[in-house]
């Protein structure tokens, strides 16, 4: 179950609203040391992901397993198949965090910071605000298993 804590951790990193907010505003994970172990963590768990479809015995065995995750991660319309499953999905998961710092960028860039060149665009900052907690949520739901070490370690270095 997620915790309510308000504490948010990703990985093992310790995760806040002003580590999106700064890539949201910098377009870049650099200077943000929380979030760059994050994203390459995330690249690790892919990476391993790939190592385990290649383990598979059979060439048929791959072909199944990476057709998919073909199906599941086409970039079509805007990823809209890993968007649904993500979305069906409830308690711990692990995003595919590209996806969805790509989102906070196109948010930030679609919607102007003001409007009437006077007032500020709350509208803007409530989808950011929206957005930005909705992952900081996921980062608190606890795993329903517990870690195996041996592989945190291979993953970590």
């Amino acid at each position: 179950s997620c915790s309510t804590s308000g504490r948010c951790f990703s990985f093992g990193y310790r995760l806040v609203f002003l580590d999106y907010r700064s890539y949201v505003v910098r377009g870049s994970v650099r200077d943000n040391p929380a979030l760059e172990r994050s994203v390459m963590m995330c690249n690790g768990v892919s990476q391993w992901v790939q190592l385990m479809i290649l383990s598979r015995h059979t060439a048929q065995q791959r072909a199944q397993v990476l057709s998919e995750f073909t199906e599941l991660l086409s970039s079509r319309s805007n990823y809209i198949n890993y968007r649904r499953v993500y979305n069906e999905c409830k308690g711990f998961k692990v995003p595919i965090l590209g996806v969805h710092l790509k989102d906070l960028i196109s948010l930030n860039e679609a919607l102007p910071d003001y409007i009437d060149e006077e007032k500020i665009n709350l509208s803007k900052l409530q989808h950011l605000y929206s957005n930005i907690n909705d992952l900081l949520a996921i980062h608190s739901c606890k795993p329903p298993f517990e870690a195996n070490k041996d592989l945190l370690h291979l993953l970590t270095v």
